[in-house]
């Protein structure tokens, strides 16, 4: 007849380990004793009021014959002024962010350059606008009221 065991009761076992060359030793405790992980309860979800986030509706872009436009219309020089300096502009513009430049162009913003990668057909460059908001609606006023 075979006789019941009992399990043996598990003890830490030390083992000793060389560190260096000066014969130090370390005694290490490695314990084959095995621990089941807690359980743990999840909170219950907590009910939040969310505002509403309006879709950004995306404008048609600005190209540059519009652009000269407007600015004809605001400064009321003739478009065959307003045209080439707005070009030349938009060069020195193109050239200075090109070569990784920030650029501080108020109510427009500051405009910095983050990231340039040269590609087959041409730069490819990430830029960052910062607009301040006393600014940018100090712009918009005087846009609504030429008069000024």
């Amino acid at each position: 007849m075979a006789k019941p065991t009992t399990p043996k009761p598990t003890t830490p076992k030390t083992t000793t380990a060389r560190r260096g060359t000066a014969g130090k030793t370390t005694a290490k405790t490695v314990s084959k004793t095995t621990t089941k992980p807690a359980l743990v309860k999840a909170a219950k979800p907590v009910a939040a009021i969310v505002d509403p986030v309006e879709p950004l509706v995306s404008q048609p872009e600005l190209k540059k014959p519009e652009l000269v436009d407007k600015a004809v219309e605001m400064s009321g020089i003739k478009k065959r002024f307003a045209k080439p300096a707005i070009e030349a502009a938009l060069a020195i513009l193109g050239e200075a962010l090109k070569e990784g430049r920030d650029l501080n162009l108020q109510p427009l913003g500051k405009v910095m350059a983050k990231n340039t990668k040269e590609t087959g057909s041409g730069t490819v460059i990430n830029a960052r606008i910062r607009q301040s908001k006393r600014v940018a609606a100090e712009a918009k006023a005087a846009l609504a009221d030429p008069a000024e």
